[in-house]
């Protein structure tokens, strides 16, 4: 039998499907994970302030005359 006559293996597209199901199920799950979607604001879950990494102005009764 020649090259020529054995015809190409189509596409399994149900295989196709649920491979880009899984994919982007795993790419919800990852973003639920690593992602804090708290009061409408989006940032790493992981990252915390450091106390004293703020400003803090003081109030206008506190500043000397």
């Amino acid at each position: 039998m020649e090259i020529e006559q054995i015809k190409p293996k189509k596409p399994n597209f149900l295989l196709i499907v649920a491979l880009f199901c899984v994919t982007i199920l795993l790419i919800f799950v990852l973003a639920w994970c690593f992602l804090d979607f708290d009061s409408g604001h989006l940032g790493l879950r992981h990252h915390t302030q450091h106390p004293t990494s703020r400003l803090e102005i003081p109030a206008t009764s506190e500043l000397p005359a």
